[in-house]
């Protein structure tokens, strides 16, 4: 079977959907991103499947699966997803990580400008027919942003930028420092400006390719970074709240008028990998029809689960499990999360816990 179209899947470790403009985010730009969105699908309702264990990209390795004749290339600087994908793609290349023990002078210095820089290369070599999977942990292995980027995100009153790079992971005490936080928060929004920078050098590759070789591109994420939300930062406990689960889902489709659409839909990061393949394989008309009407409106429920957690959302409800108690959050209104109303509504409660599978 000849393809004459390629596609791009970026996926970036610890990018949740709230760090992005198009998603909410007021404290900072992501112009780059933003413009993204506006021109092309946005998938409102992305969530993580596992994401304590994100080897498999939230099953994005079993969707590969379901098209075995397509010829996927993967580049990543995390090792775990280079042995989970190896056995399921063409050609797989780890990449050395980068990281610096101290801020860096330019962003272009950065361990996630150098995974761009990687990226660069790979996308100029994608041939018709092949999709490319590009996956980085950078964001979540070193906070080397210029101290300038962590300046322009402090006010006056704020205490002096903190110099770590090393990201951190911890439960938050009671008696915590506030500034402590804040300046963790800063650094993690320092980062994603550089990889909103880097995004935009991708970007200006892609538009300066002739319009035939332009390639599909799908921007996600297999999950967030707490920032203390629930007085955890990092990876330190187990827990299946929005910083955590919600991710971005970008796709810019360069041969459709298709532009600053939302999808409200429930979906989980494999369908992003399968929307990919569909992409390489159909014909114009065929994909016309398909991202006219994306996302069917199917009421089903998705899952995520992380060590002895499990969470079900539906369009309308969140349902959080630890085994020991449960939480229920009212969607989309509850976006932090922060009202528990599971001894107001036991109805629902019951219902949402008759449809979870088993542990």
């Amino acid at each position: 079977m000849s393809f004459q179209r390629k596609a791009i899947v970026l996926s970036i470790d610890g990018l949740g959907a709230r760090a992005l403009g198009a998603y909410g985010n007021s404290w900072y730009e992501t112009a780059h991103f933003d413009h993204l969105a506006a021109s092309g699908l946005l998938i409102e309702q992305l969530y993580a499947t596992d994401p304590q264990s994100i080897a498999t990209l939230g099953g994005a390795c079993d969707a590969l699966l379901d098209q075995p004749e397509c010829e996927w290339i993967l580049l990543t600087d995390d090792r775990e997803v280079c042995e989970a994908f190896r056995d399921r793609v063409s050609s797989a290349t780890l990449l050395q990580p980068q990281s610096s023990p101290e801020p860096v002078v330019e962003w272009t210095e950065t361990g996630l400008a150098g995974f761009f820089s990687a990226a660069l290369e790979a996308v100029e070599e994608l041939q018709l027919g092949q999709l490319l999977l590009l996956h980085t942990a950078a964001l979540t292995r070193c906070w080397d942003a210029p101290l300038e980027y962590r300046e322009a995100l402090r006010d006056e009153e704020d205490p002096e930028p903190n110099v770590s790079t090393e990201p951190p992971s911890v439960r938050i005490r009671n008696d915590a420092d506030p500034d402590e936080l804040l300046a963790w928060q800063i650094n993690y929004g320092a980062q994603v400006k550089v990889l909103d920078q880097c995004l935009n050098v991708l970007l200006d590759l892609i538009e300066e390719l002739p319009a035939e070789e332009r390639p599909l591109l799908v921007v996600t994420s297999p999950r967030g970074y707490p920032l203390g939300e629930h007085r955890v930062v990092g990876f330190a406990e187990p827990m299946l709240y929005d910083e955590l689960l919600h991710l971005p889902g970008l796709v810019w489709i360069p041969d459709s008028q298709l532009a600053a659409v939302r999808a409200p839909e429930l979906m989980q990061v494999a369908e992003l990998f399968r929307l990919a393949t569909a992409y390489v394989q159909s014909d114009v008309k065929e994909f016309s029809r398909f991202v006219a009407d994306p996302l069917p409106a199917v009421e089903q429920p998705v899952v995520s689960r992380a060590g002895g957690w499990i969470a079900i959302r539906t369009p309308h409800w969140k349902l959080v499990s630890d085994r020991e108690r449960e939480e229920l959050y009212v969607k989309p209104d509850d976006r932090w999360e922060q009202n528990d109303v599971h001894d107001r509504c036991r109805d629902i409660v019951d219902e949402l816990r008759g449809q979870l599978p088993a542990r």
